[in-house]
């Protein structure tokens, strides 16, 4: 048994690398609780940092430079990894601050926010690599007190990588963002904010984004195709006679409005004077066209640290955790449910979870239990 001990909350919210590079298209909820699930996590690597014999001690004495090269390029060992706790908790101040609600509105925010993302795929990109993983397997919500997360275990190098460099963001002016596209852009354009003149393909935007293309959205449509959820839907062409994906915006003028306008101009307006735009427009960016079509965006927004960083004094506070996977131990619950569901019936959203579950942990679902969950099905369609 192990137990993760109380931390402070850091101004800055750390997003590697690969993790920028990545598509994204989660929802602004499902941000906020993969955000709580690498501060988390990036302290964990801090305390190793300080603690591990290959960790700061190798760079004492050596100039500032030196040392916080070592710092971004340190990698625990599979050891040191394995002795991180799975289950993250976070306090109940902690989520009111993250998802700017509470009482039972929190509730049943963190309900549907937890069934879209516990199991989801997200994709890590590097120059010559992708990686697609499931970051979050579990979460356990208790009324009044706390949320509990897990991670899964070839998560973590990716969320501990800064080798190729990192996002540093305002995470006050981050919680503040309503819209996810507002969010991500704030961890793109903070990987270097010395540069108010970075230049990105419209395309790599598009797809950092999570807006390039239209992806599948329901188990329901996954099964029915044989795809996973978030994988990219796909149309049959009558002229090409091939499938093909399907474009999120079919109009350039579409992107433009409904994703970069608003993204720079919240970000323009809430983070008051740290992030300013620097164009002729005032929009915080310009386009650049190859011959006819718009290519290139290039950011013209200048940064100004902010001296205030109003965050909450604490992130994590103490779990006991054990070596079980704890999504294991849901679906046992939940198959013992399914058996039992004349004694005690079982929702369809139950038996939506447990399918997604079993489906995430590789695990065949026995045809005893799949009679069962077609004679439930059918009675809860009457």
């Amino acid at each position: 048994m192990s137990k993760m001990k109380v931390s402070t909350q850091p101004k800055h919210y750390i997003v590697p690398h690969s993790f920028l590079e990545g598509r994204q298209d989660l929802s602004k909820n499902a941000k906020r609780l993969l955000a709580l699930a690498m501060i988390a996590l990036q302290q964990e690597r801090n305390k190793l940092y300080e603690d591990d014999p290959e960790g700061k001690v190798q760079v004492e004495g050596l100039p500032r430079k030196a040392q916080q090269m070592h710092y971004h390029n340190y990698m625990p060992s599979e050891e040191m990894i394995g002795r991180l706790p799975r289950v993250l908790k976070f306090d109940i101040y902690t989520l009111e601050q993250f998802f700017r609600t509470s009482g039972d509105s929190l509730r049943k925010t963190l309900k549907r926010t937890s069934e879209s993302m516990v199991g989801r795929f997200i994709s890590v990109s590097d120059k010559d690599t992708f990686t697609v993983m499931t970051p979050i397997p579990y979460a356990k919500y208790v009324a009044g007190s706390h949320l509990e997360l897990s991670v899964t275990e070839q998560a973590i190098p990716q969320l501990f990588n800064h080798s190729r460099g990192y996002s540093s963001t305002e995470l006050s002016l981050w919680c503040e963002l309503e819209s996810q596209h507002s969010q991500r852009l704030l961890e793109i354009i903070s990987r270097h904010k010395e540069r108010n003149n970075e230049k990105f393909e419209i395309d790599d935007i598009k797809r950092m984004l999570g807006v390039d293309y239209v992806v599948i959205t329901n188990q329901e449509e996954a099964e029915e195709s044989g795809q996973k959820v978030g994988d990219y839907r796909l149309r049959f062409n009558e002229k090409t006679h091939m499938m093909e994906k399907i474009p999120r915006y079919r109009a350039f003028r579409d992107f433009k409005r409904s994703v970069l306008d608003i993204a720079f101009g919240e970000i323009i307006q809430k983070s008051r004077g740290v992030w300013t735009p620097t164009d002729e427009k005032g929009v915080g960016y310009k386009l650049h066209r190859r011959g006819r079509a718009y290519s290139v965006i290039e950011i013209c927004l200048q940064y100004q640290p902010d001296q205030t960083g109003n965050v909450p004094e604490k992130l994590v506070t103490p779990v006991e955790v054990s070596s079980v996977d704890p999504a294991l131990a849901i679906i046992e619950e939940l198959e013992a449910q399914i058996i039992a569901h004349l004694h005690t019936p079982v929702s369809k959203d139950e038996i939506d979870l447990y399918r997604k579950l079993a489906q995430r942990a590789g695990i065949s679902i026995k045809p005893d239990i799949v009679q069962r969950i077609k004679m439930i099905e059918s009675e809860l369609g009457k």
